[in-house]
């Protein structure tokens, strides 16, 4: 794990540039996350870059080590850049709640889901990584049939609002399956 430390901590909650919270998300979801971004099916360069010097193993051991965390959320800041994309002012996170209506039915309420692995919580999710993969589900980058329902139907502020929402919420780990 010490090569994740950079930007996930080894509490895996240090969130740099947007990377997201992962202390105590469930191995199997983190493997398939790790695969993707391994053999390019999930875009990001740094996280592509980091996995390509990791073993089958290596990717079991660091997951098996990030989902045994019981490293509580720290705050919504943590690890947010200087200049953020969005604003937490009332405002947004009340615009966000009231388009997050739409979202509970799959990511639970509050954005913590109760569908074991594989449908991620939304709880607490920093804003920078919330906004960029969001948008990789409605461009098509990533395949998610469910989301494809939201290509159209979501503006960018909508997205920011919904990102501003989902930051302040207090994450519950999911059920085991």
């Amino acid at each position: 794990a010490k090569q994740c430390e950079k930007c996930h901590g080894m509490d895996g909650v240090a969130a740099n540039a947007g990377a997201p919270f992962i202390a105590g998300l469930e191995q199997n979801y983190m493997v398939s996350a790790m695969l993707a971004y391994k053999d390019g099916s999930r875009k990001n360069s740094d996280m592509k870059l980091a996995l390509s010097k990791i073993k089958p193993e290596e990717i079991a051991d660091v997951s098996d080590y990030y989902a045994s965390l019981k490293t509580p959320w720290k705050g919504e800041h943590v690890g947010m850049s200087k200049k953020s994309l969005i604003s937490l002012d009332k405002a947004s996170i009340d615009a966000g709640d009231f388009l997050a209506e739409s979202c509970n039915s799959c990511h639970g309420a509050s954005g913590n889901s109760e569908k074991h692995g594989n449908i991620p919580s939304l709880a607490a999710m920093p804003p920078e990584y919330f906004i960029y993969s969001l948008k990789t589900y409605l461009s098509g980058k990533r395949i998610n049939k469910p989301m494809e329902t939201y290509q159209h139907s979501l503006s960018e502020q909508d997205i920011k609002h919904l990102a501003a929402y989902y930051a302040v919420q207090t994450p519950r780990k999911p059920p085991k399956p």
